[in-house]
């Protein structure tokens, strides 16, 4: 999961800055349908993607039954 930042414009004339958290597979598909374009991947927030990731995960496999490593 990355991080990535793009700008669009509204239909309010406006240009908006567009954050997402995507797989790679994800991100190639949605360009590959024209849904977006080109993209920057925004590195400052990598640590913040991978520690939401990480507490998903907790919470998915304590949900599950697991206990929290």
């Amino acid at each position: 999961m990355k991080a990535y930042s793009y700008e669009a414009t509204g239909s309010d004339g406006f240009t908006y800055s567009v954050r997402l958290m995507l797989e790679d597979v994800e991100l190639e598909a949605l360009q590959r349908v024209g849904i977006i374009g080109a993209v920057s991947e925004v590195v400052g927030m990598q640590a913040t993607a991978d520690a939401l990731i990480a507490g998903l995960q907790k919470e998915f496999y304590t949900a599950c039954g697991g206990l929290p490593q």
